[in-house]
């Protein structure tokens, strides 16, 4: 998504003419009543994951520990699952974490070194290679990061894998949110909902700074605990101590304190029947959700805080407020207080977040008036028809072959100057076109949308800017009736078609022009 601030599709499908746009007719109903509850099951029962996909990740962890238990500085390690796969919050195309507990005399260290976990990791993803785990192309190793982290796709499964040392931090909470699940399974389901959301919508990439998936899980926690009556209690009723200080003490006795008392707590609420004196549809609480936090929109640059352990909002200004550096917005990290799960989150990409929630919230507040779910469920979640395969970092290889074919059609191209030489190849009706190509540039230019595929005329569509997922994904008996906007609002010197682009060819005719000497290069 480009970071420019630019408005929702949710928006832009409202309408940029205060009218609400036609959708295409279908053959599965309209949207009303309980068809947005069908939908949204529909959406789940085709993302969760099947015994298959839990089977492979299995073999998967037992491939790894065979590979990696046979390095001498991993003796003694333990290799651990974590993360959704441990949550059981995990979709068919989500990733697999992996944390490797070192161990020390017996005990497992609790203090490593980044510079360690670097070349250990370094050390790790040679082996994997060698072996043929990984597939070489989609190995990369993060030593920048908070956690220093190796990235790699299985060779097998194809499923994406992140490595680290000593994530002891990660292994808890991955627990945690599995008990919470047991307290109401409508959280699992409105947690698949939103990232699958979030997902399509391009803020579920703390690379790029947006949300990560442990703070989208804590969103939905903190929007369960204010329903009225709550579904999900404050995370203090579960575990009112500090759970890091508590953690820090060692990985023996502690530890397994704290998890029983957890589970104590949470099988008392379950016992209570807590989450049932509310009676709210996962439709109810999908619509609500984006309700509560477009409400919140335009506050969080003011100091509003997201609390999940005391179930309330916060304020940057308050004396329970323990972080010390400034954010754009702030989820408390419920087990330390002094983090923020949200630190990836900058102003800009703040503002693509927000845009998005409200958006989305309009949309919702309108559904009486749509007519079709299909076209309801590609602007929320993305085509209903494409299986989303999960994305995979570019190698250090790959990278620099890149750079090096850029370098090698620059040289092409002085070669053409010099023998004063041009090729126009023809235009392919079904290729997209320079202003295909050039949306995300020309977007910057344009407020309200911008030039896209052309139509069979050679007259370019004005679509919308809001969302990627719409410009690659929406099928064209659709995709202008979605995108109907008037011409008008746009300059007419911007409508006119796209002239040829003068492209070069991919070697130089040698017998026009041939250079003196090749020891010269360019």
């Amino acid at each position: 998504m480009n970071k420019t601030g630019r408005s929702s599709l949710a928006a832009a499908y409202i309408g940029k003419t205060g009218q609400q746009p036609m959708v295409p007719n279908g053959n599965r109903g309209s949207v009303g009543g309980g068809a947005l509850e069908f939908l949204l099951q529909e959406v789940i029962s085709r993302i969760q994951p099947s015994q298959d996909d839990r089977e492979k990740r299995s073999r998967m962890i037992t491939k790894i520990k065979m590979v990696l238990t046979d390095l001498e500085p991993l003796k003694g390690a333990s290799i651990k699952p974590f993360g959704s796969f441990v949550s059981d919050l995990y979709t068919r195309c989500g990733d697999l974490d992996i944390s490797i507990e070192l161990a020390a005399n017996g005990q497992q260290s609790l203090e490593v070194g980044k510079n360690k976990k670097r070349k250990l990791l370094n050390n790790i993803k040679q082996v994997l290679i060698l072996r043929g785990v990984a597939r070489p192309r989609s190995v990369q190793l993060i030593p920048s990061a908070r956690v220093p982290l190796l990235i790699f796709e299985d060779s097998e499964s194809q499923i994406s894998c992140d490595i680290s040392i000593n994530n002891g931090s990660g292994l808890f909470k991955s627990k945690f949110l599995y008990w919470i699940c047991q307290i109401d399974t409508r959280f699992r389901e409105l947690v698949y909902l939103i990232k699958h959301w979030a997902k399509a919508h391009n803020i579920n990439d703390p690379k790029s700074g947006t949300l990560n998936s442990f703070s989208l899980s804590l969103l939905v926690i903190f929007h369960l605990q204010k329903q009225s009556p709550p579904i999900l209690p404050p995370i203090k009723d579960i575990y009112d101590g500090d759970i890091a200080s508590d953690l820090a003490g060692g990985k023996g006795t502690n530890e397994m304190e704290v998890e029983n008392r957890c589970l104590r707590n949470v099988e008392k609420f379950k016992l209570q029947a807590f989450s049932n004196q509310n009676k709210s549809s996962v439709s109810d609480l999908f619509i609500s959700f984006f309700a509560l936090y477009a409400s919140a929109a335009d506050k969080w640059l003011n100091g509003l805080t997201v609390c999940t352990f005391t179930g309330k909002w916060g304020n940057t200004s308050s004396r329970e407020y323990r972080i010390a550096k400034k954010y754009a917005i702030v989820i408390e990290d419920p087990f330390d207080h002094t983090e923020n799960c949200a630190r990836s989150v900058t102003e800009s990409t703040l503002k693509i977040i927000s845009d998005e929630l409200l958006g989305t919230n309009q949309l919702l507040q309108r559904l009486p008036m749509l007519s079709n779910m299909d076209s309801l469920h590609q602007i929320l979640f993305g085509s209903p028809h494409e299986t989303p395969r999960p994305y995979i970092l570019p190698s250090q290889e790959t990278i620099l072959n890149t750079s090096r074919r850029i370098e090698d059609d620059t040289n092409r191209g002085r070669f053409m100057q010099a023998s004063q030489r041009s090729y126009n190849p023809p235009v392919q009706r079904n290729q997209p076109t320079f202003a295909a190509r050039s949306v995300d540039s020309l977007s910057a230019t344009f407020s309200q949308g911008s030039l896209d595929e052309r139509s069979m005329t050679g007259q370019p569509k004005i679509v919308s800017t809001s969302s990627s997922i719409y410009r690659h994904q929406a099928q064209p008996s659709s995709y202008g009736a979605i995108h109907n906007f008037p011409q008008q609002h746009y300059p007419s010197e911007r409508m006119q078609p796209t002239p040829a682009v003068q492209f070069m060819p991919a070697v130089p005719n040698r017998q026009t022009w041939k250079p003196k000497n090749r020891s010269q290069g360019i």
